[in-house]
């Protein structure tokens, strides 16, 4: 039997799919009428029905590849990534010891030079698409991925969901 991701019961009926804020999740009829109510709230096809496009497009965590032969899909994990805190330290002595003025860095990574000495002088943080250039042009790493940490292991029946972390707000007067 499927649980409700919402309220944790099992499902016995008819299971929904909705996208809350851009998340998925599997909900029972109750959890379903509760959300339906919200305008934020899309509703897609149960595992029962025949499954359509999703609208939203995952950005960065788990991502779907769909094989047509079989419809299985497949879960692949990208991490997040984030910034090291002494980048600025790392960039400047990889520049220097290549023997690379800011404006010869900035028109290997194709970004103005100032922006160069921005980051340099740890002004400005590097986005994650700059970052990976950097560390390709410089040799160095400057990302780092984010491990999501787990502070409790829940037992086989204490599963945790959406519910337990959420308190939905009831509308006064109605």
């Amino acid at each position: 039997m499927v649980e409700c991701e919402f309220c944790g019961q099992q499902i016995a009926g008819k299971t929904y799919r909705v996208t809350i804020e851009g998340v998925t999740l599997v909900v029972c009829h109750r959890c379903f009428l509760r959300l339906i109510s919200r305008s934020r709230v899309k509703q897609q096809p149960s595992y029962t029905t025949q499954r359509a496009r999703s609208s939203v497009q995952p950005s960065l965590g788990v991502r779907q590849k769909r094989v047509k032969a079989s419809g299985v899909v497949r879960r692949t994990i990208e991490f997040e990534y984030e910034i090291v805190e002494d980048y600025a330290e790392r960039i400047r002595r990889a520049r220097e010891a290549l023997g690379w003025s800011t404006s010869i860095l900035a028109q290997k990574i194709k970004e103005k030079e100032s922006v160069v000495r921005r980051i340099e002088a740890g002004k400005l943080k590097p986005t994650i698409e700059l970052a990976k250039k950097l560390e390709k042009i410089l040799k160095i790493t400057l990302l780092e991925p984010i491990v999501p940490e787990y502070t409790t292991k829940l037992g086989p029946k204490e599963s945790l969901t959406l519910g337990d972390i959420v308190v939905l707000r009831k509308k006064k007067g109605g």
